[in-house]
């Protein structure tokens, strides 16, 4: 057992709190960055139309997360709290209940996007060769979604508790499986596009199985069964949806503008698709690195408020906001000096690299204050104050982001390379929001 899963947070130094719950967790995420540029580094090797084609897929893809998100979040606030209380008949009853919501919402999105894949996938703006990829790898992934969902759920049970040690190895596992069996899979049993869903879906179920392991036999932090009991409990269910309610609804918006974004980007072209794509899958390290920290905020902001103690979940709200922004500020000047030898390890198309790199040096500026917003989105959301997170990114993304986006493209006609400074803009108002509730009381002060 290590360190981490012996440790009280309610009563540990909180900036040594951060790190020994951060430090594993963005480990693992790094490793899962890794494996995202490595599935984008096989699926390159495919051509321009596939990378295109997985893009869009997987915005298709993350719209139908939304179901995790709704019950996800809360499930992590809600066993952050009764982790914090000692309450091991709670910490189950949630488990079971998340398991169970999950897998409902997750079966019935797959089997009507399953149906209608080609037609969503189409009205997002793909067609031709791209279209072709994006229906192939979408086919083959989302019927691992009830999977990964599980997974995701065993992750969080780890999380809340502070065994973050458990989520490192699982990730790890994970990206060991996929970098090896992807260019089998893709080339040698030329799977394509698919063979890279396939083999990120076999990842998940090996996720779910081992944590599954550790969680049933006493092996964790926490002990608990996935099926606890299947009657459904109606005043967790009703907790769950009364703080995932706001959350599905900023996901779902996020996810739709995501889905916007793609359309805007096919009026631009191929070229265009697929530059954005590396993007975002050359950002991954940024968004586990920011994760890893918001998760950490998020397990100690709860924990600490289930004891009782509001200090300090504020002191740890405000030292995770200054960990995350000088981590991701010294990424992003790495970045921008390298941008375009990064971009060639992947494509050598000489319109994508010079796209491709600035994008990244102009997301680079934005992303500083990404950092700081996603601590505050951790400590918000560790306090229960869903309402509050929703609000915040309702207004900068429908009010900075979209019209920013649409001004851009079809009012100044305004080139491809333009876009990222919306999302700079919109990254500076969320941390601004954001910053100045935290410096408030009044998210400490909820009831769960």
């Amino acid at each position: 057992m290590s360190s981490s899963t012996s440790i009280d947070y309610t009563n540990y130094d909180i900036k040594k709190g951060l790190v020994k719950l951060s430090v594993p967790a963005m480990g693992a995420s790094i490793l899962t960055a890794l494996y995202d540029l490595a599935d984008m580094f096989w699926v390159s090797k495919l051509g321009t139309e596939a990378i295109a084609g997985v893009t869009v897929a997987m915005s298709l893809y993350w719209f139908g997360a939304i179901f995790n998100d709704l019950f996800g979040t809360p499930s992590v606030i809600l066993f952050a709290r009764r982790y914090g209380e000692k309450d091991q008949e709670g910490m189950q009853k949630i488990f079971s209940q998340t398991i169970l919501l999950k897998l409902t919402f997750a079966i019935t999105f797959v089997l009507l996007a399953f149906t209608f894949r080609k037609t969503l996938l189409s009205l997002l703006g793909s067609d031709g060769q791209a279209l072709e990829a994006a229906v192939d790898f979408f086919s083959a992934r989302v019927w691992f979604m009830p999977i990964a969902f599980a997974s995701f759920t065993i992750n969080s049970a780890f999380r809340s508790s502070g065994d973050v040690s458990r989520f490192a190895r699982l990730q790890l596992i994970a990206t060991i499986f996929n970098i090896i069996f992807d260019p089998i899979l893709i080339f040698v049993c030329k799977l394509g596009v698919a063979g890279a869903a396939i083999a990120t879906g076999i990842a998940d179920t090996i996720v779910l199985t081992v944590g599954l392991y550790w969680l049933t036999t006493g092996k964790s932090r926490v002990q608990l069964t996935i099926f606890h009991s299947i009657k459904p409990d109606w005043k967790i269910i009703k907790t769950m949806f009364r703080l995932g309610a706001p959350t599905i609804i900023d996901s779902g918006s996020n996810h739709f503008i995501g889905l916007l974004v793609i359309r805007i980007l096919n009026f631009y072209g191929v070229i265009v698709v697929a530059a954005w794509g590396l993007l975002g899958r050359i950002r991954t390290v940024l968004f586990m690195v920011s994760f890893a920290l918001e998760m950490a905020v998020s397990t100690l902001v709860g924990q600490n408020l289930g004891a009782g103690y509001k200090d300090r979940a504020k002191e740890a709200a405000f030292a995770g906001i200054r960990i995350d922004m000088l981590l991701i500020g010294a990424y992003g000047i790495v970045m921008a000096i390298f941008a375009p030898w990064v971009i060639a390890v992947f494509q050598n198309d000489p319109e994508i690299i010079s796209m491709g790199t600035t994008f990244i040096r102009i997301m680079a500026i934005g992303d500083i204050f990404f950092a700081g917003y996603m601590a505050c989105l951790g400590a918000i959301s560790g306090a229960g104050e869903t309402r509050i997170n929703m609000a915040i990114s309702l207004a900068s993304n429908w009010l900075i982001l979209m019209p920013g986006l649409l001004i851009l493209t079809y009012l100044l006609k305004a080139p491809a390379t333009w876009l990222p400074w919306a999302y700079a803009l919109n990254n500076l108002t969320l941390f601004t929001l954001s910053f100045l509730v935290i410096r408030g009381e009044r998210w400490l002060m909820r009831d769960l």
